[in-house]
């Protein structure tokens, strides 16, 4: 991916996230979609991982949702989520999940995808993402055409009207 477009998506998803009072966003290879609570930042990528088509039924039966057009906008929203959740969330539940997160981390997320997309946080978080996406549906779509735009020229395709699967 060329740096000019990394840095027009970074750029482009940091302006959405202020004003939910995250400091901004970053390209990551190394990370998917990740909030950092110390550094108040959203790290990103744009590969499909095998987790998302996992992350997009379990919310398609869960919400009776259609979420696969738009996840790329929800998983932005869903990591804003964490960071408007947080004070939600105990210090007994965060010692819980740290564990949690651990054990799917060591078994694979394949064998513990509905335990991971479970944890408390994650379900905060999936649950203002999906209710934001409802309160705001046209907003939700401006910024989806805008990050499909830059996505189109990354991986160099005429349009891209969903992030798609890249696998």
């Amino acid at each position: 991916m060329t740096r000019k477009y990394a840095t027009t998506l970074e750029n482009n998803i940091t302006r959405f996230v202020r004003k939910f009072g995250i400091k901004r966003s970053l390209y990551s290879e190394e990370h998917s979609f990740v909030y950092w609570e110390e550094s108040n930042v959203i790290t990103f990528d744009i590969m499909w991982h095998y987790e998302n088509d996992l992350l997009i039924n379990f919310i398609n039966e869960k919400y009776d949702a259609n979420i696969e057009p738009w996840f790329f906008v929800f998983c932005i929203l869903h990591e804003v989520g964490h960071h408007k959740t947080l004070h939600l969330l105990t210090e007994e539940d965060r010692y819980n999940e740290r564990i949690l997160r651990t054990l799917a981390n060591v078994q694979g997320l394949n064998n513990t995808d509905t335990l991971y997309f479970n944890l408390p946080a994650e379900v905060l978080a999936t649950d203002w993402a999906i209710e934001y996406m409802k309160n705001n549906l046209e907003e939700c779509r401006r910024f989806q055409a805008k990050c499909m735009k830059i996505l189109a020229h990354i991986y160099n395709k005429k349009s891209f009207k969903k992030f798609e699967k890249t696998y």
